[in-house]
């Protein structure tokens, strides 16, 4: 029981075995068969996956460049309740999150991109 806590108490955990589970490999993007519950999301997962196939060096590095952009917002969200109420900035710092967009977009999408193709040989 003490094991099955730590496990749902830990993310990483949870993602290994999510991505374990959804795995499969008859399809073009192997790890990425994930069947959403709405059609819309469907579609949408489609063309991403589509995207994959056809642009995968635009679309990774699309896809890292919002992933940082949202989580440096969420970053600083959390910073800003651990700062005393009247030290705190009055708005998220815009700069830092264009400039952790375009590390996604320029750096960390393409870099990995690459590398997993390294990886793969």
């Amino acid at each position: 029981m003490r094991l099955l806590s730590k496990i749902v108490r830990s993310p990483a955990i949870c993602i290994l075995i999510a991505l374990a589970l959804i795995s499969s490999p008859y399809n073009a993007c192997e790890g990425l068969q994930i069947a959403p519950g709405a059609a819309a999301a469907s579609g949408a997962w489609t063309w991403y996956k589509s995207m994959l196939v056809a642009k995968p060096l635009v679309t990774k590095s699309l896809t890292s460049s919002g992933i940082m952009g949202i989580s440096d917002v969420f970053c600083q969200m959390v910073v800003v309740r651990a700062i005393p109420e009247k030290e705190r900035p009055s708005k998220l710092d815009s700069v830092r999150i264009l400039h952790a967009t375009i590390t996604g977009a320029m750096w960390s999408g393409p870099i990995t991109h690459y590398w997993y193709i390294v990886l793969e040989k």
